[in-house]
Formats: C-alpha cells, structure tokens, sequence
C-alpha cells in the first residue's frame, strides 16, 4: 500500500495494534503524509522549515508536538 491510501495506514495501526488516534505518523509531504494520516483519524506532523499548524522543524519537537493539543491541517 502507499500513502496516503486508507489501507496504507489501516496497516500500520494493525501492525501497531492501535486505533487510528493512537498513531502519530511523521513525514515531509503535506498531501501523502500530514492529510493522508489526518483523513484517516491518525495524529500527524509535517516534518518542514516553515511553521504551520501541525509542522515541525526537527525531530526533537516531537514529544512537545504531543503534548500540545490536537489541530487539523
């Protein structure tokens, strides 16, 4: 499956065994991996340079990014 294909991400909540909230999917693509992951009910950040909702620059922002609450792309 590819992204940001519903299966794609049923997938890796079935290999994780958690549901769709519980996955927090990290990537560099705004359609494939910040909406895709969005669309089906996953948390997720976009790993880019510029600021926006749901965007990080590093990695090392990741547990701060969990702790804020949940916005929508």
């Amino acid at each position: 499956y590819r992204k940001p294909a519903r299966e794609f991400f049923e997938h890796l909540c079935q290999r994780f065994q958690v549901g769709p909230s519980s996955l927090l999917h990290v990537g560099d693509c705004r359609e494939n991996d910040l909406e895709g992951a969005l669309a089906h009910g996953c948390r997720a950040l976009r790993l880019h340079h510029e600021p926006g909702v749901n965007h990080i620059s590093s990695l090392r922002e990741i547990l701060a990014a969990l702790a804020a609450p949940t916005e929508s792309a």
